[in-house]
């Protein structure tokens, strides 16, 4: 599977239009000739028309321009060194700065120092300090720009670097390139170092960087940049828009005009790769990062050596050493460092410090989180950590975890509901299944939201929570729990309640198990089972009609799932209705979409 997969990527690598384009023009001579364009030297009747409106060049026959260029555009700017401009006059309809500028200012080179560089056809520079060694594409706008440029020698645009993650000291690596899919990323981080594949990715990422060396900075067509400060050794993809950003440094933002990179008042993006539907917003800063399409950050973030997957992103949080799967929701002043989260769909919630990756000897250990964790407010995790055996498990408010695998899936980590002697005060309470009989409305209300809120056009990406992969893991559980009650418990409470800890039942990790909960977790995982079980046939009808006996089946289940859901909401309002006086008038369910589609 994995092979196929790098077979894939592969042909992903072979086929970047971006590589290729890079390839074939190293520098702006090679540009100017691939692209078989006639430049040639103004006559002196035209230099003496840019001179009198304001430019000025050492050498003019250094300065070529396209057949028919309107020079009357070109005013107030000085060109050194072999220079490119297409024609002013050629602008393309529908662009980024028509839209946000509109068109009066398009079509001109004014106030500006242009040297080294190519200036396509209705692309504009104005009042630019320095654009150097710089590829300007079609339709292209730089407005108020500070330095633009490239290098003396050549760059390979930040490729030629490895993304650590999990732990920050190394030893889980990956180099990247633009077109890389999250999927293969989050197959290749679980091999060992000196894996094959590994050798073999690295190999295919070489090669990629070879061809892309280049002495350019590109920012290609009907891309807006306005305000930028700098922007160096960089490719800006189609249609980009760059809006009020400090830097921008060995990164390659591979937008397309259809689905662009969008960046807007933030301060810097450095040695970063990010694919189509990007977006970067308010106060941000990106080191050393690799976002996969329709990824952002937002409001004064803070990312460095990561990796994240389409449809997550971190808005007011800092995110360190990471690897964030898919739909990781990350809207809050929080931490998550040295995190191997693979299939993403969880939550890090407002004060949440899922970093405690420091012994006081190195900062050498990781998280490896499951899918659909739920980091809750103000918990604090300790490292090492492993949740891939407890997708979906909720780390409640305030908990703070000893370092600990847990293998329970579906399951609520929550302070001790009573206090004993007998139990060390730094273990919580574990609660297996408790998702199950007391949220699915939340798993069910997930998948919908997953599936309505997938940006991904280029790698597939799985928005279901009951899935037949889940099914051996559900099925284990209740096989744990059910053979938890054949061994005598830690102690017995004065009521007659057995306590497990994990001397008995390992699994569940650094916390203990009532008698009472082990058996509330058989019954969640037996629904757990015939929940996937009866999701999958409907979603994937088999070869042979099912039988009405099944089917009676199926709707029972069903049934029971819109039964426990509701029971799930009428709890809430019921809390609700005790606490806030109007509660019932606001929260109207009824008139819900999403809870009117999850109830049927």
């Amino acid at each position: 599977m994995l092979q196929l997969s790098l077979d894939k990527t592969r042909q992903l690598a072979e086929s970047s239009a971006l590589r290729a384009f890079v390839k074939a023009r190293p520098n702006v001579e090679a540009l100017a000739r691939v692209d078989g364009n006639t430049f040639t030297p103004p006559t002196p009747e035209q230099v003496a028309q840019l001179e009198a409106n304001g430019n000025r060049s050492a050498d003019w026959s250094k300065v070529r321009f396209a057949p028919g260029a309107d020079l009357a555009r070109i005013r107030n700017s000085e060109f050194g060194g072999n220079c490119f401009v297409g024609n002013p006059a050629g602008v393309p309809e529908d662009t980024a700065a028509s839209r946000a500028l509109g068109s009066c200012i398009l079509g001109r080179i004014e106030n500006s120092r242009v040297c080294e560089s190519f200036v396509g056809a209705g692309a504009s520079v104005i009042d630019c300090s320095l654009v150097e060694r710089t590829v300007i594409g079609t339709g292209a706008t730089l407005f108020r720009c500070g330095i633009i440029s490239g290098s003396a020698t050549p760059h390979t645009f930040g490729l030629d670097r490895e993304i650590i993650f999990a732990p920050g000291t190394g030893g889980r690596q990956l180099p990247v390139f633009p077109e890389v899919t999250f999927g293969v990323m989050a197959k290749l981080a679980r091999l060992a170092p000196h894996a094959e594949s590994l050798k073999e990715y690295r190999a295919l990422c070489a090669a990629y960087r070879e061809d892309c060396a280049s002495e350019l900075t590109f920012i290609s067509e009907k891309s807006l940049l306005a305000s930028v400060d700098r922007v160096d050794r960089s490719w800006i993809g189609a249609g980009t828009v760059l809006e009020s950003v400090g830097l921008i440094r060995e990164s390659v933002l591979g937008g397309s005009v259809e689905r662009p990179v969008v960046a807007r008042q933030i301060t810097r993006i450095d040695r970063t790769t990010a694919g189509e539907d990007c977006d970067f917003q308010i106060g941000t800063s990106v080191e050393n990062c690799h976002f996969a399409e329709a990824s952002y950050t937002r409001e004064n973030a803070r990312s460095y050596s990561s990796i994240i997957a389409p449809n997550s992103g971190v808005l007011g949080g800092e995110l360190k050493y990471s690897m964030l799967g898919p739909f990781v929701g990350f809207n809050h002043q929080a931490l998550c460092i040295a995190t191997f989260w693979p299939g993403g769909k969880g939550n890090v919630s407002y004060g949440a410090n899922v970093g405690s990756n420091h012994t006081g000897k190195a900062a050498d250990q990781e998280n490896w989180a499951g899918e659909g964790v739920f980091f809750g407010l103000g918990s604090n995790i300790k490292f090492p950590c492993n949740t891939i055996e407890a997708p979906h498990t909720i780390f409640a408010t305030g908990v703070l975890t000893l370092p600990q695998r847990i293998s329970l899936p579906f399951s609520l980590v929550n302070t001790p509901s009573f206090q004993d002697t007998r139990l060390s005060p730094a273990l919580n309470e574990l609660f297996p299944g408790w998702m199950i009989l007391n949220n699915l409305y939340g798993l069910i209300r997930n998948e919908l939201k997953f599936e309505k809120r997938n940006r991904a056009r280029n790698e597939s990406i799985e928005t279901r929570v009951f899935r037949p992969d889940l099914a051996p893991l559900v099925v284990i559980s209740a096989r744990v729990m059910e053979g938890a009650g054949k061994v005598a418990p830690e102690f017995t409470l004065e009521n007659g309640e057995g306590v497990y800890t994990d001397r008995q039942i390992p699994q569940i990790g650094k916390n203990f198990l009532t008698e009472t909960s082990r058996r509330k977790a058989i019954e969640a995982y037996d629904f757990a089972r015939d929940i996937i079980a009866a999701f999958d046939e409907v979603a994937a009808p088999a070869a042979q009609p099912l039988t009405a006996d099944r089917l009676e089946e199926i709707r029972a289940i069903f049934t029971r799932v819109i039964a426990v859901a509701k029971d799930n909401k009428a709890r809430d309002r019921k809390r609700g209705a005790k606490t806030i006086p109007d509660y019932e008038l606001i929260h109207d369910d009824e008139n819900d979409d999403l809870y009117a589609q999850i109830m049927t």
